[in-house]
């Protein structure tokens, strides 16, 4: 695959300027790297996007910002031979410290909790 001309797509701007991702890879002299609305997508051969256009299935490359690609056209993409790359495990590290932040919460409430109760009035559901 030969790319001559990369668009940023203005979807990905929920997630960062793409301005931001244009001027990190514009040392490439091999490739013009441009933001671009829909209107200018039919002057690229990929783009990298957070949302799927209809005009993406006439492109040599998609990348999608998500992990996820649920929300392109899979069968068309093959059949057109469209290359469909995805930003897999980006999440990792987030996820495992947003549960980490659950469990450590999740303890010192049930510390709380256990502290606050009565034995002599509490009853569990196998002594009724």
């Amino acid at each position: 695959m030969h790319l001559s001309r990369l668009g940023v797509h203005e979807s990905v701007r929920t997630v960062f300027p793409p301005e931001r991702l244009v001027d990190a890879l514009s040392d490439r002299s091999d490739v013009d790297v441009a933001a671009v609305e829909d209107g200018g997508i039919t002057d690229c051969d990929a783009v990298v996007t957070l949302e799927h256009r209809d005009t993406f299935v006439d492109l040599e490359w998609v990348h999608s910002i998500q992990a996820g690609i649920d929300r392109f056209p899979l069968e068309t993409f093959e059949e057109r031979g469209v290359v469909l790359t995805n930003s897999t495990g980006i999440h990792g590290r987030s996820v495992g410290e947003t549960v980490a932040g659950y469990l450590h919460r999740i303890k010192e409430k049930a510390h709380d909790f256990s502290r606050g109760m009565n034995p002599t009035t509490h009853v569990t559901n196998h002594e009724r």
